[in-house]
């Protein structure tokens, strides 16, 4: 079987960190699985695909909003049996495509929330999205919001929650702090987020003139939001406590030099980012939104755009070795629910039931 995932960009992120899990696992189990990207200009992670042994094509015609996609769609569409589209807009593209092509369509919703659902945009969803066989949420919220959205179409709607490869992050050891710049007595919080509007950098950053002179944050990613961070930071007097790296290829072993790992954010799917979290057996602190919700203990959940509820989460961490103790073992075992292994018999079995 073949089947062309599409999806908006390969710069980086958690819908680049999913498709980097499941593309090359989906080969070894004899599913050709190729990747088409429509923005050919940020395709910077497609020599980690090809190394994985995925193709990678990349649209001819530039720009996200150009309907050239949907020809281009069509002819590459030819040689698959399902096209699987990711984020909006491609899976428009691919619907009004596959559509034409008479082809078998699955769509990946990867938000619990989209900026389209507060716009008069139904009706223009509902055809979008009658075009597919089969769409899937990756968290039960992501599922249920979405038939609240689209409630006619509740019969296409199915769960698949996300998964990674646990075993990486369990066995790896701990950059030094030495390396990382980090004094030995701190404690250090790492976020592993893109800098863009969707995460909320900026509520870590304001939670920490409430937290003591030892903790310090290492931020992991680039983007659009990182410039305003700094200052951020450097406004509130905090910019010696933030670290900003940038894009790393050595996450696992940052993650596993953390004393506490935080992701605040403003909305969510089921993030790729807390599973890794988790697998490394690190306790987490995390925005309460759906999605996050399902993973994290209710105690260690802040109130959205809170710096201050944030940093008393933070405290109970800190303040408490037994308990960050048991938060550890807690999302260490819990890490299971989210395996590789699981997520891809899924895909698998839905892609067969379409043929």
């Amino acid at each position: 079987m073949r089947v062309l995932h599409v999806t908006n960009r390969l710069s980086e992120g958690g819908v680049e960190t999913f498709l980097l899990n499941l593309l090359p696992a989906l080969r070894k189990q004899n599913i050709e699985a190729d990747l088409l990207v429509l923005d050919n200009k940020e395709i910077l992670m497609a020599e980690q695909f090809r190394k994985e042994g995925v193709k990678v094509f990349s649209s001819p015609h530039d720009g996200l909003r150009n309907i050239k996609h949907i020809k281009y769609l069509m002819e590459m569409s030819s040689e698959y049996d399902v096209i699987h589209s990711h984020l909006f807009p491609s899976q428009y593209y691919v619907a009004i495509a596959g559509c034409l092509k008479k082809k078998k369509l699955i769509t990946t919703e990867h938000c619990n929330f989209n900026k389209r659902r507060k716009l008069p945009f139904k009706p223009i969803e509902y055809i979008a999205y009658s075009f597919y066989n089969k769409i899937i949420g990756v968290s039960k919220a992501a599922a249920a919001n979405l038939i609240r959205w689209l409630p006619l179409l509740n019969y296409k709607i199915v769960t698949i929650s996300n998964g990674i490869n646990i075993k990486p992050f369990e066995n790896i050891p701990a950059i030094s702090r030495e390396e990382l710049k980090v004094p030995e007595g701190a404690f250090l919080i790492v976020m592993t987020a893109r800098f863009f509007k969707q995460k909320d950098h900026i509520t870590l950053i304001r939670a920490l003139p409430y937290l003591p002179d030892n903790v310090e944050v290492i931020f992991i990613g680039s983007g659009d939001t990182m410039d305003d961070s700094i200052l951020e930071a450097q406004k509130l007097q905090v910019a010696q406590r933030c670290h900003f790296l940038g894009r790393r290829g050595d996450v696992p072993e940052i993650i596993k030099a953390a004393d506490l790992c935080v992701l605040s954010t403003h909305y969510e799917g089921l993030p790729v980012s807390v599973i890794e979290y988790m697998a490394s057996a690190k306790a987490v602190i995390a925005t309460n939104v759906d999605g996050l919700n399902e993973m994290i203990e209710s105690t260690c959940l802040s109130k959205p755009n809170d710096a201050e509820d944030l940093a008393e989460k933070i405290k109970l961490i800190l303040c408490d070795e037994n308990y960050k103790h048991l938060m550890e073992t807690r999302n260490h075992a819990k890490s299971a629910d989210f395996s590789l292994d699981q997520m891809v018999s899924s895909y698998i079995s839905l892609y067969r039931s379409l043929s």
